[in-house]
C-alpha cells in the first residue's frame, strides 16, 4: 500500500518505474520526476489503462476514489476510459471552443480577436476544465465580481455576456438545463457612459507629442511607432493595431482599411501625410516581413489592445487622454483651429453620415479635401511639437 510520504520521497531514476497501491492502481515515476496515476482494468476481456491524473494535484485518496468510481462503472457495464472521454467533451472549454468556431465568421476581425483573447486569457482559465453543467450562478458571480475588482465594470459585462452565449449553446446541446448568466440580471453595476478623455490645449498637445517622441527607450519599437502614428491618422486604436502591410500603398499614399475591420463595415481610405509615410518607411525596415505593420513580440500577431493605453499611462497621461481620444482631438482642432469642413472631418473619422445631397456614405467621399487636410494636420502637429 502506498502513502503520501512514500510517494513524496520516491526518487526519479534513469528509466520510468511504478509503485503499486493494489487493486490495479499504481503511480509511474518518470525520469523527469513526474508522478502519474494509472489504473489497469479489463473490459470485455481486454486489458485497458485509465489515466487518473498527476500527483500531487490528484492526491492518493482522490486516486483511490477514482478507482472506486471506475469499478462502479465497470459493474454497470461501462468502460471508464470511454466515460472519461465523454466527460472531457462536456467541459465548458470544449463547448466554448465549438461555439467560437461556429460563430467566428459572423464577426469582424477586431471583435473576433477580442473574443478569442477574452476566452483564452480570462474565461477558460476559470472554467475551461470544468463540466459545463457543474458551473453555478454563484460560481459565475464570484468570477465576475473578481473581474470588476481587477478590470472594471465594462469588461465584466462583456465577459458575462460571452459566458451566457456559451451556456446557451450548452442548453441546446442538451448539456445543461439553465443559463447562470440569465440569473445574474441586476448583479452588475451599470456601465457609466463617459466621453473619451482628450487634450485640446495646443501647448499641452505639443508636450504630449514631445513625450511620445522621447519615449523610445522605454517601449518596444513597434509600440513606439504606433503611438507616433496614432495622432497623424486618428483612426480607431484597434484599426491601427491591426493595420497590415498589404493595405498600405506607398505609391498612392493611401492606407485602405477593408470593411471587415471597420466598425461600420465599409472600406475606409486614410490619406497618408509625409510624416506618416516617413514612420511607415522606418517601421518597414524592422517589421516588413510580418503581416502586421505594428506586430507584437510574437510574429504575425498584432499589438495587444492595452499596449497604447500602457504607453499613455506610463507617460503620466492616464485620465488626461486615451488612445481613442486622439480622434476627438483631431475632430475639434481640425474644425476650430484649421477650419476644415465638418463633412470632410466626419468622413475621415469614418462616421456614417450622408453628404449634403443625401447620398449614401462612400469610401472616397471628400477625398481631395481629406488628402489636403491630413497633410495640413500633420504639419500643424509638427508645429506644436
Amino acid at each position: 500500500m502506498l502513502s503520501e510520504s512514500k510517494i513524496s520521497k520516491a526518487p526519479a531514476k534513469e528509466k520510468p518505474y511504478k509503485l503499486t497501491d493494489g487493486g490495479g492502481l499504481y503511480i509511474i515515476i518518470t525520469p523527469s520526476g513526474g508522478k502519474l496515476w494509472r489504473y489497469n482494468f479489463r473490459f470485455h476481456g481486454r486489458q485497458k489503462t485509465l489515466s487518473i491524473g498527476k500527483w500531487p494535484v490528484v492526491s492518493l485518496q482522490e486516486a483511490r476514489n477514482a478507482v472506486i468510481e471506475a469499478k462502479r462503472l465497470l459493474k454497470d457495464g461501462i468502460d471508464p476510459s470511454a466515460a472519461k472521454q465523454v466527460e472531457s467533451q462536456n467541459t465548458f472549454g470544449t463547448v466554448a471552443c465549438a461555439w467560437f468556431e461556429r460563430r467566428r465568421n459572423d464577426w469582424r476581425e477586431s471583435y473576433r480577436n477580442f473574443i478569442w483573447w477574452a476566452l483564452q486569457r480570462r474565461i477558460l482559465p476559470a472554467f475551461g476544465s470544468r463540466r459545463v453543467d457543474s458551473i453555478t450562478a454563484l460560481d459565475l458571480d464570484a468570477f465576475i465580481q473578481q473581474i470588476i475588482a481587477e478590470n472594471g465594470v465594462t469588461l465584466a459585462h462583456r465577459l458575462k455576456s460571452l459566458c451566457g452565449a456559451v451556456f446557451t449553446d450548452a442548453i441546446f446541446a442538451g448539456l445543461r438545463a439553465d443559463n447562470p448568466a440569465m440569473l445574474m440580471r441586476g448583479r452588475l453595476p451599470k456601465i457609466e457612459i463617459a466621453h473619451q478623455a482628450t487634450i485640446l490645449d495646443p501647448h499641452e498637445i505639443g508636450q504630449l507629442l514631445r513625450d511620445i517622441e522621447q519615449a523610445r527607450p522605454r517601449f518596444s519599437f513597434s509600440v513606439w511607432c504606433a503611438m507616433r502614428m496614432l495622432p497623424l491618422v486618428f483612426v480607431r486604436p484597434g484599426e491601427l493595431r491591426h493595420a497590415e502591410w498589404s493595405e498600405i500603398s506607398f505609391e498612392d499614399k493611401i492606407w485602405r482599411i477593408p470593411e471587415t475591420k471597420m466598425k461600420m463595415h465599409r472600406e475606409h481610405l486614410v490619406p497618408l501625410s509625409r510624416q506618416a509615410l516617413s514612420i511607415l518607411h522606418e517601421v518597414r525596415t524592422k517589421t516588413g516581413d510580418d503581416i502586421f505593420v505594428f506586430p507584437a513580440h510574437t510574429p504575425n500577431t498584432p499589438l495587444c489592445h492595452r499596449a497604447m493605453w500602457d504607453v499613455l499611462r506610463k507617460l503620466g497621461y492616464q485620465g488626461k487622454i486615451t488612445p481613442h481620444g486622439f480622434r476627438a482631438m483631431a475632430r475639434t482642432l481640425l474644425h476650430e483651429r484649421l477650419h476644415f469642413s465638418p463633412d470632410a472631418i466626419e468622413a475621415q473619422l469614418a462616421h456614417r453620415v450622408p453628404d449634403r445631397l443625401g447620398l449614401a456614405y462612400n469610401r472616397s467621399q471628400h477625398l481631395e479635401e481629406r488628402i489636403r487636410m491630413m497633410q495640413v494636420w500633420a504639419d500643424y502637429l509638427d508645429s506644436l511639437k
